[in-house]
């Protein structure tokens, strides 16, 4: 663990925006499930299905975990080699959501699924497009937004990366697939609940 890691996580705390918008919202430690490493740092939630961003300053590691509690075995992914690094994946997709989605999706998907999902959380000038995008999500009852830019969530994005310097990650579904393969699980220690599943 790094006090790079911990600079970024004190400056994401207090940016004057907020956060819940781009999905990342702040939790505290009693946010952990049977699936959350033992000793995490849970760095922020999604706000659905307990879904939780953490890192664990006991591996020695930078790592940031997505934990899936009501997701398929293992539950726990990382996505991201450091917290700077999951900021720009953030800032990549147009939200936290999206990185914990792009874990399990088909690679022949994802392309699409990183453009429509960016024109819902962003918004679009194309009115096409965000109808596409209602169809590729099967969001048929919803209302369709008008086109257009959502300037609040533009806002914190571009704080986010005035702040860190982020850049887009050009292809991230790659690189947090990279990200997963390349360190193993079984190097996190679970609670007896999830040990004995």
């Amino acid at each position: 663990m790094s006090t790079q890691q911990d600079t970024v996580l004190q400056k994401l705390r207090q940016l004057p925006v907020d956060l819940s918008l781009v999905e990342l919202y702040p939790a505290e430690e009693d946010n952990a499930y049977f699936c959350t490493p033992l000793g995490a740092r849970i760095l922020g939630r999604i706000g659905v299905d307990g879904v939780h961003f953490c890192d664990v300053p006991s591996l020695g590691l930078d790592l940031v975990f997505a934990v899936t509690p009501m997701g398929e075995a293992p539950f726990v992914y990382p996505v991201a080699s450091d917290l700077h690094e999951f900021l720009a994946e953030v800032y990549t997709c147009g939200s936290a959501g999206s990185i914990e989605q792009l874990i399990g999706i088909a690679p022949e998907r994802a392309a699409d699924f990183l453009r429509f999902n960016r024109a819902l959380c962003i918004g679009s000038d194309d009115a096409d497009e965000l109808q596409q995008a209602y169809d590729f999500f099967g969001m048929d009852g919803f209302s369709l937004p008008e086109p257009g830019k959502n300037t609040a969530v533009c806002h914190v994005l571009n704080v986010m990366a005035d702040t860190f310097a982020l850049e887009p990650i050009e292809d991230v579904y790659a690189h947090i697939q990279a990200v997963c393969s390349s360190f193993d699980i079984k190097n996190l220690s679970f609670s007896d609940e999830y040990d004995n599943l």
